[in-house]
């Protein structure tokens, strides 16, 4: 059923679209419409031609039947007169007017030899009235009982290019409804489209600007201003320039706009062909260049009869195409296309029937008409690729939140994997580096006492020293577990709490000028145990080997000459010093190992008066 209902559809597309054009030229440019009857119609007058600029005599006139196409009648005339002849019983006692539908170029009345009026300039260029209606309002009492002379002025732009359709009489009140309907129709309404052309394109060329890999856009920009520039002869009155350059836009701006839409089409459908589009381009421009050179009588017989039968042969090659491509794809937005397409070419051919006298001028030029439907057409497909384009971003970002969602999770998890193993690490590590602590400090310390005890050779006051050097190792094993969050001056804190009674029992007097200090970067366990060993092991060779009587630990904020900031930590002594500061004992070697596990520098300096042993530690991270 589908089937049937898109064929019937389908019909009636294409049955409007074939008897659209005829119909439409039928109600629109039917000079009778909205007249009602009760009106003179002139069908038969007099000829001459001159060039006078006021009605000529009574000699040398010719009766013809009117309408009068110059094309045929008077091939060689550019100015001439028409006049009839108005018999009147009884003058009217209202206003009246005459019309005149359909001239070409531009007309002049006269009212027994008083002017009524006229459509503009008549020196060159001429004011451009073909697409016109004349309206000329006779006052009251200008028209006298008897025999009133109607002359009217006829001027055409080249040689037989005059036209002159029947001459309508009436009240006004009678005659302007169809005359304003009329104008409507040819000037106001093409208008209307051109400026929509013109908006449109200027709207298409901005979406090209801001995306320029989509040409599609700056094309049909191109087209819709060139046919913008084709509708100005249809209401453009008084030309800026001389009328041969005019009607040279007229004629090339109707072969460039089927050169432009070809390669629109081109880009629509996919079709690649740069060749073709560049013989189109070239061709286009030396047929301008010789449209322009032409002579003026040339220039005009050329121009109906060759230049537009190529637009209209041209315009057949992109309907062409736009078939290939609906049989591809099928789409509503391809066939809308087609149809607007085969209407603007129908349209076209009209006009060029027209100018070319299969049609009479009457019928009055349809393709401006056309303008609409490719312009509802383009902004439908525009609007819907637009609204697709909009419904596969929210889809996209959908799509992407569900991505990220989903890696969010996975990163989650892969996190806390990477905590659970990072914990287990430090965990290790920590076990690894107390293990290792407990056998070189106080594993040592108790295999030595146990090797003593075993040797039954050991004294007494041995033994208790070695198995407090061992409780005084796990001592500090435990200190360095404390968190002191950076803080060196904690650290000394509770190492003052262990080592004074030590130094006391020894008979040393400590002093401790310990400061506040900054905190120190990663002090964490391991570093502050190497600390407490170094500062123990300076400590020890005081009590045992020094001698002295007192020992001084203090601290001290200080910045070398490269500029890095550090703190020292030193211990001094009033001993009798050592024999070198660079010997190579056990303890001295410890320290300095110690001392560069952790990152720090370890000096000392020994003379007859005392030591001093300096630990530095940086205050910058990773030196």
């Amino acid at each position: 059923m589908s089937g049937i209902v898109k064929r019937f559809v389908s019909i009636l597309l294409w049955l409007f679209l074939f008897g659209f054009p005829m119909a439409l030229a039928h109600f629109v440019y039917s000079s009778q419409t909205s007249v009602p009857e009760n009106i003179i119609t002139i069908d038969e007058v007099d000829y001459q031609e001159s060039n006078s600029n006021t009605p000529p005599g009574d000699n040398n006139w010719t009766k013809l039947t009117l309408p009068d196409d110059w094309r045929t009648t008077h091939p060689v005339d550019s100015n001439a007169w028409y006049q009839f002849n108005l018999v009147l019983n009884v003058p009217p006692n209202r206003l009246w007017a005459i019309y005149l539908p359909v001239i070409k170029m531009n007309t002049a009345v006269y009212l027994n030899n008083e002017l009524l009026g006229d459509g503009g300039r008549f020196e060159k260029p001429i004011a451009r009235n073909w697409n016109h209606p004349q309206y000329f309002a006779i006052p009251n009492g200008m028209l006298v009982p008897g025999e009133n002379i109607i002359n009217i002025r006829l001027a055409a732009t080249s040689p037989g290019s005059g036209y002159l359709e029947k001459i309508y009489l009436a009240p006004d009140e009678v005659l302007r409804p169809a005359y304003d309907f009329r104008y409507f129709i040819e000037v106001t309404v093409a208008e209307i489209i051109t400026a929509s052309l013109v908006i449109m394109g200027l709207f298409m060329g901005a979406l090209w600007l801001l995306r320029r890999k989509d040409s599609i856009y700056g094309w049909y920009s191109i087209v819709l201003f060139i046919w913008a520039i084709h509708n100005m002869n249809i209401f453009v009155i008084n030309i800026p320039v001389s009328t041969h350059i005019w009607d040279w836009l007229w004629y090339i701006s109707m072969v460039w706009f089927v050169i432009i839409v070809t390669i629109f089409v081109h880009r629509f459908t996919g079709t690649h062909r740069p060749v073709l589009e560049k013989i189109l381009c070239i061709s286009g421009a030396i047929g301008a260049v010789i449209m322009l050179l032409l002579p003026e009588y040339w220039f005009y017989k050329l121009g109906y009869s060759v230049w537009d039968t190529i637009a209209v042969l041209l315009g057949v090659y992109p309907i062409y195409l736009v078939i290939n491509a609906y049989r591809k794809k099928r789409d509503l937005g391809t066939y809308l296309l087609l149809l607007s397409g085969l209407l603007v070419l129908i349209f076209g051919t009209h006009d060029w029937l027209m100018f070319n006298e299969v049609l009479n001028l009457e019928s009055g030029l349809m393709l401006h008409f056309a303008a609409p439907f490719p312009l509802l057409v383009f902004s439908w497909i525009l609007l819907t690729r637009f609204v697709q384009a909009l419904n596969e971003s929210e889809m996209l970002n959908i799509d992407l939140e569900q991505r990220v969602e989903e890696k969010r999770m996975e990163l989650e998890t892969n996190y806390q994997r990477l905590q659970e193993l990072e914990k287990k690490s430090v965990l290790v590590n920590e076990r690894e580096r107390i293990m290792r602590d407990m056998h070189d400090g106080m594993g040592g310390h108790l295999v030595s006492t146990l090797s003593m005890i075993e040797a039954s050779e050991a004294k007494r006051e041995d033994i208790i020293q070695s198995l407090r050097a061992a409780l005084d190792d796990l001592r500090i094993m435990i200190d360095s577990l404390d968190p002191v969050e950076d803080d060196l001056t904690t650290v000394l804190a509770m190492y003052r709490s262990r080592i004074q009674p030590q130094l006391e029992q020894s008979n040393i007097k400590v002093n401790w000028n310990i400061t506040d200090i900054p905190k120190i970067p990663d002090l964490g366990p391991e570093k502050v145990l190497q600390v407490l060993r170094i500062l123990q092991e300076a400590i020890s060779n005081v009590i045992k080997h020094a001698g002295a009587s007192q020992i001084t630990i203090q601290t001290e904020e200080v910045t070398t000459s490269e500029g890095n900031s550090g703190v020292f930590v030193k211990i001094s002594d009033d001993g009798k010093g050592m024999k070198t500061s660079n010997g190579n004992g056990r303890g001295l070697n410890n320290m300095r190992r110690r001392a560069e596990q952790i990152g720090a520098k370890l000096d000392i300096q020994s003379q007859s008066s005392g030591t001093i042993v300096s630990l530095r530690l940086s205050l910058s991270e990773n030196k």
